[in-house]
C-alpha cells in the first residue's frame, strides 16, 4: 500500500508539472515576484530629485541602488554609496555623468530590474 502511494503522489506530481506551461513551471521553483518597470522621473540637473517608478506583478517590499556612469550604456557603472532610497538628489559630483537605478524585491534573488541610464547630468 505505501508503495502505491508514492507512485500515485509521483505520478500526480509529472502530470501536474507536465500540464503547466514553461511560466508556471518557473513560477513553481521560483515563487518570484516580477518587476514589470523601472523608470527614472526627474530633471537630470546638479540639485534636482531623481525618482523611481516602478511597477510589480503584487504588492511587496523592495529596495533600491543607484549608480553612475560616464556612460549612457551603463558599462563600468559603480554603485552609489548611501543612495538606496527611492529618491535621489543629484550632486556636484554627478555632473556629466549617467545615472541608473536598480530594484530589487526584498529577499528573493534574482528579482533585480535596472532602469535605463538617464543624463548627461547638467549643472545648476
Amino acid at each position: 500500500m505505501k508503495n502505491f502511494i508514492k507512485i500515485s503522489i509521483a505520478s500526480f506530481l509529472i502530470v501536474f508539472i507536465n500540464s503547466c506551461d514553461i511560466g508556471d513551471e518557473e513560477n513553481l521553483r521560483n515563487d518570484t515576484t516580477k518587476i514589470e518597470y523601472v523608470n527614472i522621473i526627474g530633471k537630470n540637473k546638479e540639485g534636482e530629485r531623481l525618482t523611481v517608478e516602478y511597477l510589480l506583478q503584487k504588492k511587496t517590499n523592495v529596495s533600491f541602488q543607484w549608480y553612475i556612469s560616464d556612460r549612457l550604456k551603463g558599462t563600468k557603472s559603480k554603485k552609489i554609496i548611501g543612495a538606496t532610497k527611492r529618491s535621489y538628489v543629484l550632486k556636484s559630483t554627478d555632473v556629466e555623468k549617467y545615472i541608473a537605478v536598480l530594484l530589487f524585491v526584498k529577499n528573493m534573488p534574482n528579482s533585480a530590474r535596472r532602469s535605463k541610464f538617464v543624463g548627461p547630468i547638467v549643472k545648476k
